[in-house]
């Protein structure tokens, strides 16, 4: 993840579950994810969603509800809006600068979001707000 202060201390698994789960309370207009969706969303076992939602309750991230899903506490929310916004700050730099097709930005930027400091973020946010 980004290392901002909010960022540090998150995983680049704990970060892609926090931004999938504002992700699908944002698109489907619901507070509480399932486990299911999110499984199936990530590719992943419900077994292996219910372990990190187990520990991402534990930091504080999610109130996690078992056999009915989670939602995003409110230090939650701010994580995976920082990490969102960092991740789609990084795409727009692939893409209108290096030229990146959006589908290798997006790898590419599921990469670098987590080796870039606060100040290089800082810096490409100014950047694009200068370009736009």
């Amino acid at each position: 993840m980004p290392r901002t202060e909010r960022c540090s201390h998150v995983s680049p698994a704990q970060g892609k579950y926090l931004m999938r789960l504002l992700y699908l309370q944002e698109t489907a207009g619901t507070h509480v994810v399932s486990t299911g969706r999110l499984a199936q969303d990530l590719n992943v076992k419900d077994s292996s969603v219910t372990g990190m939602l187990e520990r991402l309750a534990e930091a504080g991230w999610v109130i996690y509800m078992p056999y009915r899903g989670a939602r995003l506490s409110e230090q939650g929310l701010c994580i995976a809006r920082d990490l969102t916004c960092t991740h789609d700050n990084l795409i727009a730099f692939l893409c209108e600068t290096l030229g990146y097709s959006l589908a290798n930005a997006e790898s590419e930027a599921e990469h670098l979001e987590h080796h870039v400091s606060p100040e290089f973020i800082q810096r490409l946010k100014i950047w694009i707000k200068q370009k736009n």
